[in-house]
């Protein structure tokens, strides 16, 4: 091949990308694929919720030249939904193009499953269709059982019920700073595996974010304890949009700060029958020189064998140490050498930094897509001049090109809400 024919070639490469880039300034900013549908798909509406801890699901509106669409061809299907890049402009469609040659799409996709299928009207040309788009871990809520499991830890349990579902290890990923112990037996009472599992976690304090793997495609469940599980998003500004004027720049505007006061400390109790003379009574503040809590909240029944590594009352005292910002190492290895998991200390310590979580929570609005619960971002320029160390995103909803989340101001170490079962006794 000489060398007119390689320029020849290098040109009709050029040419194909930028009448492609010119075409596309019309075409929708999202994409929903559906595995095995070849149907064309016009996308109207979505309206999109993710939290922490729980399923995220997108509801998506759309139109098709199909007006025969099947329900096995969509419902509980394999399906991506994408969220593309913003183009102002054709020269800027066109140019993005030329650049996608050498770099990587700023897409983000969404992996999941269709768990929702409707057809809501037909016309003469075209019908008129919406989807649910879910994670695949919502469909454990279709799962209800009662099982014994004996002799393993939460994570075992858990990690048992996603691979009875199919989960392999690209599916899920542990990013967990304690090693918890074996229990003698853990119940699931009428319970779905879905309410089971977001028990076992939220009991010992471990939260699950979710994130796309692009090689497998697939949505990656994620679980963590501690605040390396959370995924670091950089920065993004805090600045109003002026429509076509910011070029598509992404930011955050309207925000706005909500706290309350809460418990200055959580103090445990239990019984043990092994050993009836135990003292199991512990309490721990994780903001012990706060001036923005009160009162004790005290919780009987914990189900913890011991109060601490070294069952001393002096143990109680140790623990009040003052958790002030989410990257003091020193108090963190105070906290792992005073207290063994899973004893009255450690719970203690762990719903008072759930407490310690709720007391700030920060919301507001943004047009950035790739926001989703369990980054670590930082807002340059936000009005929250003491909030400089970053915030946690707990929760994001949107529907269009915007989006309303809340966040969580990184001082504080996440816990998620404890849920648990209700159990009804019959007497005879």
């Amino acid at each position: 091949m000489n060398v007119v024919q390689v320029f020849n070639q290098l040109t009709n490469l050029l040419s194909e990308k930028l009448v492609n880039g010119l075409s596309s300034v019309s075409h929708n900013r999202y994409t929903l694929t559906v595995d095995g549908l070849l149907s064309p798909i016009s996308i109207l509406n979505v309206e999109g919720e993710e939290q922490l801890n729980q399923p995220w699901h997108y509801v998506i509106t759309f139109t098709s030249s199909d007006k025969a669409l099947s329900i096995d061809a969509v419902l509980n299907q394999p399906a991506s939904f994408t969220f593309n890049p913003v183009s102002p402009n054709a020269l800027t469609t066109a140019l993005s193009s030329l650049s996608a040659m050498t770099s990587q799409s700023q897409s983000r996709i969404c992996y999941g499953i269709i768990t929702a299928f409707n057809q809501l009207s037909f016309n003469k040309d075209e019908a008129h269709y919406s989807v649910v788009l879910s994670s695949r871990l919502a469909l454990l809520s279709l799962n209800r059982n009662s099982t014994i499991f004996q002799n393993q830890s939460v994570v075992n349990v858990v990690e048992e019920v996603l691979r009875n579902h199919g989960f392999t290890g690209v599916d899920y990923r542990l990013m967990l700073k304690e090693s918890y112990p074996a229990r003698e037996f853990i119940t699931q009472w009428q319970e779905s595996d879905l309410e089971f599992i977001q028990r076992l976690l939220s009991d010992v304090g471990i939260w699950f974010r979710f994130e796309s793997h692009a090689e497998h495609h697939c949505d990656v469940l994620v679980l963590s304890d501690y605040e390396q599980g959370h995924h670091n998003a950089g920065s993004i500004d805090y600045k109003l949009p002026t429509g076509t004027l910011d070029a598509g720049t992404e930011s955050v505007w309207d925000m706005s700060l909500h706290s309350q006061t809460v418990e200055s400390s959580i103090k445990v109790q239990d019984y043990n029958y092994r050993d009836a003379q135990m003292n199991l009574q512990g309490e721990v503040s994780t903001q012990k020189e706060a001036t923005t809590t009160y009162g004790t909240d005290y919780r009987y029944g914990e189900h913890y064998k011991r109060q601490s590594s070294s069952n001393s009352d002096e143990s109680s005292t140790s623990e009040n140490a003052s958790t002030t910002s989410i990257n003091n190492d020193n108090n963190s290895a105070n906290r792992k050498s005073d207290s063994v998991i899973e004893t009255g200390q450690w719970y203690a310590r762990i719903r008072h930094e759930h407490v310690i979580s709720q007391q700030i929570i920060i919301k507001g609005k943004s047009n950035s897509y790739s926001l989703s619960p369990g980054q670590h971002i930082r807002i340059d320029d936000n009005p929250l001049p003491e909030m400089q160390e970053g915030f946690v995103i707990l929760s994001v909803s949107g529907q269009g090109n915007r989006s309303d989340a809340d966040v969580l101001c990184c001082g504080a170490r996440y816990r998620p809400t404890r849920t648990s079962i209700c159990l009804m006794i019959i007497k005879y």
